[in-house]
């Protein structure tokens, strides 16, 4: 799962992740993506509209993935705003029609607002 602080221009709009694993020659290969529509992001809650320039609090699900990493292979995670065609577009129009509104995504990494990657290891 990844956890981060993030922020959008838009109302609603997409938030993915790629887990991938990079071999020591620079090949990259995807092992999970997980994508999140700002509108669901309390999956207890009614979907609603993010506030443009608020900071929200976000989990991304990289549902169940597993991988033995060899020596002098390392761990990249990507964040972008679309994967498409695997995941529909979002227009961060927040469902209404229009032509495709551009978003400018922030996510933040400093002590007052944090982002990670939680990652379990198991003992060999």
């Amino acid at each position: 799962m990844l956890f981060r602080s993030a922020s959008s221009t838009a109302v609603d709009t997409d938030f993915v992740a790629r887990l991938t694993d990079v071999f020591p020659d620079g090949r990259a290969i995807q092992l999970q993506a997980g994508a999140l529509r700002t509108r669901y992001r309390d999956p207890e809650g009614e979907p609603s509209f993010l506030e443009p320039g608020r900071v929200y609090r976000l989990e991304i699900d990289m549902w169940a993935t597993a991988n033995r990493f060899k020596a002098g292979h390392r761990l990249r995670v990507d964040i972008s705003s679309a994967d498409f065609p695997k995941f529909d577009r979002n227009t961060n129009r927040g469902g209404e029609p229009g032509p495709p509104i551009p978003a400018r995504q922030s996510v933040y990494h400093d002590p007052e607002r944090p982002s990670y990657l939680q990652v379990r290891v198991l003992p060999r």
